[in-house]
């Protein structure tokens, strides 16, 4: 399966098994359509607005440190030396990043992700997925 990424004057074309999300990024306020569904991504301050579906979601950043608030619920991201450390309903998601090499520590399940020369190795479960970068396109 193939995902095409494609960037026309900040306008993001992601194409997906077969179908097609736009992201606008217009003055700072992101558009999302997916599925015929506009979300509206907005930073002021540093304090990030998310609307989906008439629904807010709230994300500041202060000092380092993520706090994004959805449906009454916080999620907790922070960052230290370049690790990062998600926090969500009392789950810890770990996040490293060593010389391009990022380990995603997840429920004890690792995920390895290489960039090499604008050539992105995934593996998951020992399974192997190559994206690569070529003039904006994105296989």
């Amino acid at each position: 399966m193939r995902s095409v990424l494609i960037v026309i004057d900040e306008v993001c074309l992601v194409i997906v098994r077969d179908e097609i999300r736009v992201l606008i990024v217009i003055d700072k306020v992101c558009l999302v359509i997916v599925r015929d569904e506009i979300c509206v991504l907005i930073v002021i301050d540093e304090v990030c607005l998310v609307i989906v579906r008439d629904e807010i979601c709230v994300s500041i950043v202060i000092d380092e440190v993520c706090l994004v608030i959805l449906r009454d619920e916080i999620c907790v991201l922070i960052v230290i030396d370049e690790v990062c450390l998600v926090i969500v309903r009392d789950e810890i998601c770990v996040l490293i990043v060593i010389d391009e090499v990022c380990l995603v520590i997840v429920r004890y399940d690792i995920c390895v992700l290489i960039v090499i020369d604008e050539v992105c190795l995934v593996t998951v479960r020992d399974e192997i997925c190559v994206l690569i970068v070529i003039d904006e396109v994105c296989l």
